[in-house]
């Protein structure tokens, strides 16, 4: 028996060892192949999503680029009707019956926050909106005044005119009127020059509108009388309806969308306060190198830098992997403007 038993314990451990081995054989065999398909399945579902949020920002930068140009075109058609009417009558604008059609104009579009008239002479007359940057511009506005307007005479042989001011809570009727010196001159101003330069609809660069704390871009449509020149039909368009589009634009938890222009000057942004600084005490246009996002600055500094449409980058503070794509407003909506998404790759 004992040896009987020994044989049986000697057979049971090399049963034991050839089973170790079985499994050690397997393991060495399967895990690679596993990992194989860890590593092909994370990188196919890695390029699935990657792709899925590109058709998603292509779709995003589709829709901005409508709305964007959604907000200009009708404006476009108002102040080629305005144009007209100064045209055939160019004695019109310099009378009171005026802001009427003005006025109608205006309230056509939410975008729309001032529209005017100016002419060669320097005869300037404009209907505004109110918010409560501009009454608290000046501390004879009441706080109930929603709408103004007001004409700057003709050059007389001094640079220095009256602006007649008049302010409503309902129009058409008025509650405060008074004057005011100005050397303001509309004759200088970007958009002005290049519709009388080119004859046609022009759009200036972003600035910002002291009154309201607010990016504006204004747009100009040239008045035209036996050929020539006599004044130029303008509005002044806010984004504020293009910033809270994008605030809703969102291809991950992380993304941010925003449009700049050429030079890195942002147009519209999610957060409209990121778009403005102070510079020496005068607001200006904020650049994609000043956002307070670090991810959305140094993807902008680099797209800016190098011109690419894609980037990525690594923010060390928290290891977070970030992509951000570029693409630009097609040359029929005459701005170089760029829209950028940027979002967390992990």
């Amino acid at each position: 028996m004992p040896i009987v038993g020994s044989v049986l314990d000697a057979l049971g451990k090399k049963k034991i060892k050839l089973q170790i081995s079985i499994s050690m054989l397997f393991m060495i065999l399967i895990l690679p192949v596993l990992a194989l398909i860890m590593v092909y399945s994370y990188r196919a579902n890695s390029r699935n999503l990657i792709s899925l949020a590109d058709v998603q920002i292509d779709r995003a930068r589709d829709d901005s680029i409508a709305v964007a140009t959604n907000l200009l075109e009708p404006v476009s058609g108002t102040l080629r009707m305005i144009a007209q009417v100064a045209a055939a009558n160019p004695a019109y604008f310099r009378t009171d019956q005026s802001r009427d059609l003005l006025y109608q104009a205006l309230t056509s579009g939410d975008q729309i926050d001032a529209i005017y008239t100016s002419f060669e002479d320097g005869y300037h007359r404009v209907v505004t909106r109110m918010d409560a940057n501009r009454r608290r511009s000046d501390r004879r506005i009441p706080s109930t005044v929603n709408w103004h307007s007001s004409y700057i005479d003709a050059f007389s042989g001094a640079p220095v005119r009256q602006r007649h001011r008049t302010f409503f809570e309902n129009w058409p009727t008025p509650i405060l009127q008074y004057d005011d010196a100005t050397d303001v001159d509309i004759r200088d101003l970007q958009h002005y020059k290049e519709a009388k330069r080119t004859r046609a609809f022009a759009i200036a660069d972003p600035s910002v509108n002291p009154d309201t704390r607010s990016p504006v871009i204004s747009v100009g449509y040239p008045i035209v009388v036996n050929d020539d020149v006599i004044g130029v039909a303008c509005a002044n368009i806010t984004f504020d309806i293009l910033a809270r589009y994008l605030a809703t634009q969102k291809t991950s938890p992380n993304s941010t969308a925003f449009i700049i222009d050429h030079s890195g000057k942002i147009v519209a942004h999610p957060d409209p306060a990121a778009g403005i600084r102070s510079v020496e005490g005068k607001l200006v246009l904020a650049s994609v190198s000043d956002l307070a996002d670090q991810a959305s600055a140094m993807a902008g500094r680099a797209h800016i830098a190098t011109g690419a449409d894609r980037v990525t980058l690594t923010i060390s503070a928290t290891g977070l992997d970030f992509i951000a794509v570029f693409s630009r407003f097609p040359p029929s909506f005459q701005k170089p403007w760029g829209g950028g998404d940027r979002r967390a790759a992990r």
